[in-house]
């Protein structure tokens, strides 16, 4: 086919206009949280969840002081789950350390042993892997009346019943959550 100067001017502009619908295609299809020029670290983020500060949650800036999180509820997927021992005023403490990627890596650091890790332990281990492969929900509620802070998961808007009591056989149930997070990363 041989194409006329009259031919091709006339697809010009049809040209152009596919052009820019590709490119706003492109655009749309840019994941919403990556944004141009300067803003946040992408890195790691630390919530520290425990009441010792007058909040349910807070992270720290870079001289080390505490800074309330305003918000209620944490969503994102759950990609690791694991207890460390870490020094802590000079003494070694077991602390659990939940991963959710979300807008950015987050780990959800709160004592091995207390009622937010246990609450929260119990509730994934009852989980299958494939509901990890969705979004959770996960919001810290505070006990009334003491320090006490209990897990809340939602998956789906719906919240995980799981009770549980002191004879739980928590070290089984760390096991089985940690299970049920790697099979979901698999």
């Amino acid at each position: 086919m041989i194409m006329t100067i009259d031919t091709q001017t006339a697809l010009e502009p049809l040209l152009k206009d596919i052009a820019q619908q590709l490119g706003a295609i492109a655009q749309a299809l840019r994941p919403a949280d990556e944004s141009l020029g300067f803003g946040p670290s992408p890195g790691r983020q630390y919530i520290y969840v425990n009441r010792s500060q007058g909040c349910n949650w807070y992270r720290l800036d870079a001289e080390g002081h505490p800074i309330a999180i305003e918000a209620p509820a944490l969503t994102g997927y759950i990609v690791g789950l694991e207890i460390r021992e870490l020094q802590r005023r000079g003494k070694a403490v077991p602390k659990l350390h939940l991963h959710i990627k979300a807008d950015r890596h987050y780990v959800l650091e709160s004592g091995a042993q207390s009622v937010f890790s246990k609450s929260l332990l119990v509730a994934i281990a009852q989980l299958q892997p494939a509901q990890l492969r969705q979004p959770i929900t996960l919001e810290p509620q505070a006990a009334e009346g003491n320090e006490a802070e209990f897990a809340r998961l939602y998956i789906n808007g719906e919240y995980v019943h799981a009770p549980w009591d002191d004879n739980s056989d928590f070290p089984h149930l760390t096991q089985q959550a940690i299970a049920v997070v790697q099979a979901a990363q698999n």
